[in-house]
């Protein structure tokens, strides 16, 4: 028995999932394709993606969604199983009911919580010690199939986007090696149907999320920032310019507000733990994650001395 899989998949996280999978897959278990989305401006390196796949000899397709000439080509193919994995696309059931087996997703947190497309944004901005990965059936609603495995993934208080991004990635992994190994042995999938009545929603991710609101308490100006870290960055708009905010450490102290060549430190005086933070990378580049710019550091410093009272 050959098992093939078509999956559909974007950015590192894809890259990461796919390196992992390509050396456990037995030889009869097989990625007959990867769909993915066209490489950005902001993609230095080349689409991760794209490159995993090249590198490792596997077929892609980056079709422009607006067609369903890649619906052909999976239909050609006649998969056992589409999975997605961070795909941040509506799917319908054109796509959902072509596999023999099934189409299931990797969600990105414990289901029916935090439902949609940016559940890592909101588990840190709101400040949660622990979320985790869902697989599911896939229906042409959002993220509501029946269950078929959860795994926890804890959530380190200097955890940022960018490395729990990781740490559920690696998760996805060791449950979807788990899943294939057991229908390569025959097992049944069992699943059961998600609290509908406790689900709670996300909206889709805008550029506007990331200004920081100076009003906040200073442990949830840390949580904000993080939140955006590494990748589009927390911002402040001065002068039309929205310089971004990466690389924060927290201070349970008052520290002197101060900009210098490696760092500016900011603080506020808060109820909670955290007074003063250290920001390490500033610039006015989404994509430009450790980069400091003492210009748009001092303006960054202005504006908070002007906002906010010592």
């Amino acid at each position: 028995m050959i098992l093939k899989i078509v999956l559909l998949t974007i950015d590192r996280a894809g890259e990461l999932l796919l390196e992992r999978l390509l050396g456990v897959l037995p030889e009869n278990v097989k990625i007959e394709l990867v769909v993915t989305i066209e490489t950005r401006n902001y993609d230095f390196a080349g689409n991760p993606v794209v490159n995993i796949c090249e590198k490792a000899g596997i077929s892609y397709t980056q079709p422009s969604f607006k067609g369903k000439d890649y619906l052909d080509r999976i239909k050609e193919i006649s998969p056992d199983l589409i999975i997605i994995s961070n795909f941040h696309k509506i799917i319908k059931n054109d796509l959902i009911e072509i596999p023999k087996i099934g189409t299931f997703n990797l969600h990105s947190s414990l289901l029916p919580n935090l439902r949609g497309g940016t559940s890592i944004i909101w588990a840190l901005k709101n400040g949660l010690k622990e979320t985790g990965v869902t697989l599911h059936y896939v229906t042409e609603e959002v993220d509501d199939g029946d269950v078929v495995h959860q795994e926890k993934v804890p959530i380190s208080f200097w955890d940022t986007q960018g490395s729990l991004y990781d740490k559920i990635t690696f998760a996805k992994f060791e449950i979807l090696n788990l899943f294939l190994k057991d229908i390569l042995e025959g097992k049944e999938i069992t699943s059961f149907v998600q609290n509908h009545k406790k689900a709670t929603y996300l909206p889709k991710r805008k550029d506007d999320d990331g200004i920081l609101d100076l009003k906040l308490d200073m442990l949830d100006i840390y949580n904000h920032i993080r939140s955006f870290d590494p990748w589009t960055g927390a911002y402040v708009e001065v002068n039309n310019v929205k310089i971004r905010l990466r690389n924060v450490i927290p201070v349970a102290r008052k520290m002197h507000r101060k900009v210098n060549e490696k760092y500016i430190i900011l603080s506020k005086p808060c109820e909670s733990g955290i007074q003063s933070i250290i920001v390490q990378a500033v610039d006015d580049i989404i994509e430009n994650p450790k980069s400091y710019k003492k210009e748009l550091a001092e303006l960054v410093l202005e504006y908070w001395n002007k906002n906010i009272k010592e």
